[in-house]
């Protein structure tokens, strides 16, 4: 496109030239010449200028970020969990855990589970073994995730079922090399 706006005017300034017998004047030859000079120069700060504006836009995007890093204490995941339907006891029930990174990651989170009494997790239809630690069960939850887009969105998907009904806290841990992002909730557990 810039080659064509180069082209496009300097034709103008030469059939300009040829039609009024221009080139015979030194002095209109002169201004034309000038004038050339004018199209390239004005292409050349035109092309800075957009090149500028999108360094700009990209040094934006940083502070942007840096901001909302700030903001959540230097934790750039989110984190959203979502039962597909209700948890009834004994019942599998499908979990899906979705991660919003402010800042693309270099690698996918490993997700973990905590929760304060034994549950059966499944990821992949192999179970899961919750190993005990202060007094909480840790499950490891390795090739459950389901989508990454762009190292920012995350989806991790996994089944649970408990056998006992009430509130059943948890803590879900998203956690890469650099950053670390954790959810604490509970769920209710219904009878069947």
């Amino acid at each position: 496109m810039r080659l064509l706006n180069i082209i496009f005017g300097i034709s103008l300034l030469v059939i300009g030239t040829l039609l009024g017998d221009g080139y015979k004047n030194s002095l209109y030859l002169f201004w034309l010449i000038s004038l050339a000079f004018l199209v390239l120069l004005g292409e050349f700060l035109l092309h800075k200028l957009q090149d500028s504006n999108a360094e700009n836009e990209a040094l934006k995007g940083k502070v942007t970020t840096l901001s909302i890093l700030k903001g959540n204490g230097n934790n750039p995941i989110q984190i959203s969990v979502f039962p597909k339907n209700k948890i009834l006891k004994g019942q599998e029930t499908q979990i899906d855990v979705y991660a919003t990174c402010s800042i693309p990651l270099s690698i996918t989170p490993d997700i973990k589970l905590f929760t304060d009494s034994e549950w059966d997790v499944l990821v992949s239809n192999q179970k899961v073994s919750g190993e005990k630690y202060a007094g909480k069960f840790e499950y490891v939850l390795s090739n459950s995730i389901t989508n990454n887009t762009n190292n920012c969105y995350f989806k991790y998907s996994f089944f649970i079922k408990i056998n006992n009904t009430g509130d059943q806290k948890y803590t879900i841990e998203l956690k890469d090399e650099t950053y670390k992002g954790s959810i604490v909730n509970n769920f209710k557990v219904n009878r069947n």
